[in-house]
């Protein structure tokens, strides 16, 4: 039986976009996304490792910048990793579709910020 396995996210873009090649020459690329929750009065800020291969990595290195919004659709993967000789786990989301969420930077977004961007700490 397969599990269903597939999540779209919206956040902001931590760092700048660094594309890299694998031995075997795939292109490819890590990043975090960041957005913030909001519970009642209490606010929460999230963040995600993601990975995008191919044509995915050389779209976003090629037309996103940090702080940039972006929406991320693909399947969350856990990898096991040795570091100084403990078992290690990271859990990420494996990009498979790339979306502009449709926001714009303008003179009047800095002027009057929306309610996401003022909730984001960065």
């Amino acid at each position: 039986n397969k599990m269903l396995n597939r999540l779209i996210i919206q956040g902001r873009i931590l760092k700048e976009i660094e594309l890299k090649t694998s031995e075997n020459g795939t292109d490819y690329v890590t990043f975090n996304l960041a957005w913030s929750e909001k519970y009642g009065e209490k606010q929460q800020s999230c963040f995600l490792k993601c990975m995008a291969y191919r044509h995915n990595a050389t779209f976003l290195e090629k037309f996103f910048d940090k702080g940039d919004i972006i929406i991320a659709e693909g399947k969350l993967t856990t990898e096991k990793y040795e570091d100084h000789g403990q078992e290690k786990w990271v859990t990420q989301l494996l990009v498979d579709k790339l979306h502009f969420p449709g926001i714009k930077k303008t003179q009047a977004d800095n002027e009057e910020k929306d309610e996401d961007e003022e909730v984001l700490p960065f």
